[in-house]
Order: structure tokens, then C-alpha cells, then sequence
């Protein structure tokens, strides 16, 4: 499908960049005199850096084909492979339609998040945060969906996630509660399910997780109603059973830092990765093999 600016749906034309495939011109790299100076050459010599094909100008023949295409043309760079157009929504499918051309993409920076190129799946509200890291056009564009993938979420609970739907193939394999005991992690609190919807999502045209397609172990370990030390070590209970269990990955939208008493508090001197002992916890997972991938804080101090 087609994701296109929701800017730009009338006929104007908004300022873009045209990115090109592979330059063809490479046998210029024998002779890189004729593009760059005498200068040029020697700082390059001095640092062992050699002439690349981001040093070729962009071919003449695909400039002027893009001129014939869009309202204006600007100014080109080789570096970038790219050169900057206006171009109305009708002229950047004309574009994309051009054999050289690899995607359209704004300029403005209140667009940047809405990539003109071809989707490999329909994300509809998740579009932004998937393109953000990436997602869109590197492992999900290669099949990579998370499948045969185990990944534990490790939080606060998981209110609605066994009553709403978010996908049909939901692949829930396993749960436990380190706060309360047993195997309860749908009470307390709902953050865990937002955690688990961004990953786990599988609704075409509204909402496509990052990893649709693996398996999920649910982990209470954060009480919502207190902030002590003894949730780190929830933390590190749920850990070991997560690996236990046989997971790739832990996702933990958790942090700690500041507590109910403030003489348990951490300071940013201790934030080491040495001192704090769920970051040992951390590194211990780590260490089995295990992905450990956890949030930098709300306000910067978990």
C-alpha cells in the first residue's frame, strides 16, 4: 500500500527529497580528478579514506529526468544520493513510478514521520513509532515478525489484555505474578497490556505491533501501589523464570530510581550499571542470552 502525506491531500506541492538507487556511474571512481579537486584528494589521502561512491555526483540523465516530473527542482547532493524537489502528491507517484528512484520523503519537519514508500504491511495508527525505529523497512519488509520468538514483558499488569481484542492469532503461552503470587497478572494495572499492544497488535489498517507474530510470556513484578526496593527484586524473580522458560527477549517498561522512602533512593552517581541491583539483574539476563530491552525513564531517571 501507499502511505501518503495526510498533509498534502489536495494537489500542492510540499517540499521533498528524492532519493536515488545505487549510482551507475561507479567506474568514475578511477578517476575521481575529474569530480574532486587536487585537494580534496590529499585530506582524503591523509586520513586513509578512500573515494566511495557517496563522493560520485548523482548521473545527469536522472536530474533532468526528475526536472521534467515535479513543479521545481532544487539544488542536488551526491552524499545523500537525493535531490530536493516540490512536488505535488500526483508528481510524487509519477516519481516513484521513475526506475531510478528509490523513495520520496519530506522535508518539513512536522511531516518527517510520514514517509512516502511502500509499505510491506498496513499499520494504520502505528505507522509513526514502527518508522521511527526503522521497523517498516528493515525486518518487517524481510518477512521478520517476531515469529518463533518467545519475549517476556515484565511490568505492572496486564488489565484487559485477556478481554480485548488486539489480535486474533495472540500467542499468550504463559503468566506469573511475582507481587501477589500465582498466575493472576490480568489486575492492577493496564500498563502492561499498552507495553504488550505495541508488539503484539495484529489489526490490518488500524494498528500492527512490532512483533505481530511471536509469543508472550506476561510477568507481573511492579506493585502500582508502592515504589520499594523489593520490586527490583521482583524484577529479578521474573528474569530468572523468563529465562527459566526459555525466552529471546525481556521488555521492561519499568525504572527505579526513587522510592517511597527517599533514603532508599538512588543517586545518578549510582545509575552505573555496577551499583543499582536490578541493573546487575539486568546484566545477569544478559548474560544467558537473553535481549534485554527496558525504557530510559518517563522523565530521564529510571
Amino acid at each position: 500500500m501507499m502511505f501518503s502525506f495526510a498533509a498534502i491531500s489536495q494537489e500542492v506541492a510540499s517540499p521533498c527529497m528524492v532519493y536515488m538507487k545505487a549510482k551507475q556511474n561507479t567506474e568514475l571512481l578511477q578517476q575521481p580528478e575529474l569530480f574532486l579537486s587536487k585537494r580534496s584528494l590529499a585530506r582524503r589521502a591523509r586520513q586513509a579514506i578512500t573515494v566511495s561512491n557517496s563522493d560520485l555526483p548523482i548521473e545527469a540523465h536522472r536530474l533532468q529526468t526528475v526536472s521534467h516530473v515535479v513543479s521545481k527542482i532544487g539544488n542536488s547532493s551526491r552524499w545523500l544520493n537525493a535531490v530536493y524537489v516540490t512536488a505535488t502528491p500526483t508528481e510524487i507517484l509519477d516519481l516513484l513510478d521513475l526506475s531510478f528512484v528509490e523513495s520520496v520523503q519530506p522535508v518539513a519537519g512536522g511531516m518527517a514521520a510520514t514517509r512516502i514508500v511502500e509499505l510491506p504491511l498496513n499499520y494504520g495508527y502505528s505507522i509513526d513509532q514502527v518508522a521511527q525505529i526503522n521497523l517498516d523497512q528493515g525486518p518487517h519488509r524481510s518477512g521478520f515478525l517476531g515469529e518463533d520468538k518467545l519475549i517476556a514483558v515484565l511490568d505492572a499488569g496486564f488489565v484487559g489484555a485477556n478481554t480485548v481484542t488486539i489480535s486474533d492469532d495472540l500467542d499468550v503461552s504463559g503468566t506469573r505474578n511475582f507481587v501477589e503470587g500465582g498466575q493472576n497478572v490480568y489486575q492492577g494495572s493496564s500498563h502492561g497490556f499498552s507495553v504488550l499492544s505495541t508488539m503484539a497488535a495484529s489489526m490490518d489498517g488500524t494498528y500492527i505491533g512490532t512483533a505481530p507474530s511471536a509469543s508472550y510470556l506476561l510477568i507481573k513484578t511492579e506493585d502500582e501501589l508502592s515504589e520499594t526496593p523489593e520490586e527490583m527484586i521482583n524484577w529479578i524473580a521474573g528474569a530468572e523464570y523468563a529465562d527459566s522458560i526459555g525466552v529471546d527477549i525481556i521488555n521492561s517498561s519499568l525504572g527505579y530510581s526513587e522510592f517511597d522512602d527517599p533514603l532508599d533512593n538512588y543517586t545518578i552517581a549510582d545509575l552505573d550499571g555496577r551499583t543499582s541491583i536490578i541493573s546487575l539483574g539486568a546484566i545477569a539476563a544478559a548474560r544467558t542470552g537473553i535481549l534485554v530491552v527496558t525504557s530510559a525513564g518517563n522523565a530521564g531517571g529510571g
